[in-house]
């Protein structure tokens, strides 16, 4: 059985592109093998600055702690999905 990987990714990671206001869309990554990558936005924009690539955490964000709790239950919901 093939299962999904789910992982938070960044469009500035993706597309190395901005907007007018220097954040990026946060996507959950959806993967299984032999299948193509498919992304689902969460609503919450960052800078670079704030989005942790390497721990995939939200950071130096006033609101961060409840950003992350937001993100968590997204991805919960998601693979409770599969």
């Amino acid at each position: 059985m093939n299962f999904i990987v789910f992982k938070p990714v960044s469009s500035y990671q993706r597309k190395k592109r901005l907007r007018k206001d220097g954040t990026s869309l946060l996507y959950i990554q959806a993967y299984q093998k032999g299948a193509q990558y498919k992304y689902y936005g969460t609503g919450i924009y960052l800078t670079p600055e704030q989005w942790d690539t390497k721990r995939n955490i939200i950071i130096r964000h006033r609101a961060a702690s409840a950003l992350q709790q937001r993100l968590n239950k997204s991805l919960a919901e998601l693979q409770k999905l599969q």
